[in-house]
């Protein structure tokens, strides 16, 4: 089924979301606007932009905002890309309106656009010349450089009040003293981290514990799961899903009939395996078509408009389920496991994974059989110099 319908305004990519009334700028959900915000004419809206940043605005026009008109039809009822009527409406109206619809055109200038992303800031600590991101949400710190290289926070070890960690192999970390490994010691999280503590756990700064073995989920969060039943949400780039455990799925909030499927169990991970390396999802998203894409390991040329996307293991996502499911207590998990209503996966692009040099050699090799020489096989000839 189609995604939702977009449009552009300069060199900003906006969706119209005819299911909730909203448009939002394709790449950074957080800027959106209510249909019902914008002025209202006959047959038409009036929505204002910030030219520079593609902020859309609401309210007194500010001074170098662009003002374009949206036809009600186009916002009301969608319309359907690289279409006649998306070709006929930029031939006729795209000019005077201000906008352009997604034609066959208009979809060619778009996969080669530069679509930018919102760039989460997150605490950062240097140890050994290597520079490391504390992220609070995944439980996980990781190599600034390297984002596939991590350690599981909650498999550190602590002592006096401080976490172990051990780095060795040019940068990579661990929970424990591998031989050769350089040891060195972070901070409690309340300490290095307050602003991320507070956001996930929904305890206001001021009111943070003096260490994280105190710390505990709002009680809000925790009546709103348990006793009303609302799934935990977790936004995908630009797009927000349900964590739905017992399907094993991440289901749309906006299309019923999107989902993206969960593996693993709730019974391994790697807090009661050492076996098990990593308890994480990862798969690598074409934002632009907001897809997966499968089979990213025989690439020969690097995909636009794709990032890897890091999401939690299952016990993270929603840990009052796999704490019903596992121990029979919806709190069981709690104390490893804050709940987080609303969660974001992470975004790591691919310049900073091995999937570089794999394309690299792929494209390598698809060349070296392409310019392979046959020489066709040589009949075996008896008795040769001798007439017949």
């Amino acid at each position: 089924m189609q995604e939702e319908p977009r449009f552009l305004v300069g060199k900003h990519v906006y969706r119209i979301d005819t299911i909730f009334g909203e448009i939002t700028q394709a790449g950074n959900a957080d800027n959106r606007i209510c249909i019902s915000e914008l002025q209202e004419n006959q047959h038409s809206y009036a929505l204002m932009i910030d030219p520079t940043s593609g902020r859309l605005l609401s309210g007194k026009a500010e001074n170098d905002a662009v003002i374009v008109t949206l036809p009600k039809t186009i916002l009301e009822d969608g319309y359907a890309e690289c279409t006649t009527f998306a070709e006929n409406f930029n031939a006729q109206l795209s000019e005077t309106l201000g906008i352009r619809l997604v034609d066959e055109a208009v979809l060619k200038e778009l996969e080669e656009m530069s679509i930018p992303l919102p760039q989460h800031v997150l605490p950062i600590i240097e140890q050994y010349g290597y520079r490391f991101e504390i992220d609070v949400s995944l439980s996980e710190m990781r190599n600034l450089e390297n984002p596939f290289v991590h350690v599981n926070l909650n498999l550190l070890e602590e002592k006096n009040g401080k976490y172990i960690v051990y780095l060795f192999d040019e940068g990579r970390l661990s929970s424990w003293n591998v031989k050769g490994s350089a040891r060195f010691e972070i901070d409690q999280l309340v300490k290095i981290a307050p602003d991320d503590v507070s956001k996930v756990y929904g305890i206001p700064k001021d009111q943070l514990p003096e260490t994280d073995k105190n710390l505990r989920s709002n009680p809000d969060f925790m009546r709103d799961r348990i006793e009303k039943g609302k799934l935990p949400i977790i936004r995908i780039v630009d797009e927000d899903f349900y964590v739905d455990t017992r399907m094993r799925e991440l289901r749309s909030c906006s299309k019923f009939w999107k989902t993206v499927p969960l593996s693993g169990n709730f019974e391994v991970s790697v807090l009661n395996n050492k076996d098990v390396l990593d308890d994480k999802h990862v798969f690598l998203y074409d934002n632009f078509n907001r897809k997966i894409m499968d089979d990213y390991n025989k690439l020969t040329e690097v995909p636009k408009h794709a990032q890897f996307i890091v999401l939690p293991d299952i016990r993270a996502l929603d840990p009052v389920a796999a704490g019903r499911i596992i121990h029979n207590n919806p709190y069981s998990l709690l104390d490893k496991y804050p709940l987080q209503p609303r969660m974001e996966a992470r975004v790591v692009p691919i310049e900073k994974t091995y999937l570089l040099e794999q394309i690299k050699r792929n494209k390598e090799k698809m060349h070296e059989k392409n310019n392979k020489v046959i020489t066709p096989a040589q009949k075996n000839r008896k008795n040769k110099g001798l007439s017949q």
